[in-house]
């Protein structure tokens, strides 16, 4: 596994406040929420510990919107 160059972080990152514009991490990184991914292939190597029932991941190639189904597995 290739290594990340940045700040490795075992807790949440969050901004300094709620009004605070800086971007708290990098979507693919993330878990749940909204992402993007080139293919389907790429969306469905999103590891486990990083999906969320109900994400969402735009895939570029399609053009589409998927959603993650509550056993992490399913996209429709």
């Amino acid at each position: 596994m290739a290594g990340i160059k940045g700040t490795n972080v075992a807790a949440p990152v969050v901004p300094f406040d709620t009004t605070d514009v800086h971007p708290s991490h990098e979507a693919r990184y993330g878990k749940g929420g909204y992402r993007t991914a080139a293919t389907t292939a790429e969306r469905d190597a999103i590891p486990a510990a990083r999906r969320e029932a109900g994400m969402l991941v735009f895939v570029v190639v399609d053009s589409k919107v998927y959603r993650l189904g509550s056993d992490l597995t399913t996209w429709a």
